[in-house]
């Protein structure tokens, strides 16, 4: 994502109480953004959402569970790239 993107978000998030930006302690050049309790919920709301969806789609525990597994590899995977 490019850092002016990043930027926009970040500043959107902030305004709608989603994260906070502090600096850190021992570096005031570095910057730590962390989520709000709002933001949590949002969060929460949303992967209680998806999980919702994804044994919907796979009613078998068996599928559901391959499915998270082969999942879990593919973002492994994506961790690697730059």
């Amino acid at each position: 994502m490019v850092k002016s993107n990043l930027a926009l978000l970040a500043k959107k998030c902030i305004n709608e109480d989603l994260i906070e930006k502090t600096r850190k302690s021992d570096d005031g050049r570095s910057l730590l953004y962390s989520l709000t309790d709002k933001g949590r919920g949002y969060l929460d709301n949303i992967l209680n959402d998806i999980e919702k969806k994804f044994t919907t789609v796979l009613t078998e525990e068996k599928e559901r569970n391959d499915a998270m597994r082969r999942f879990d590899d593919a973002v492994e995977l994506l961790s690697f790239i730059p």
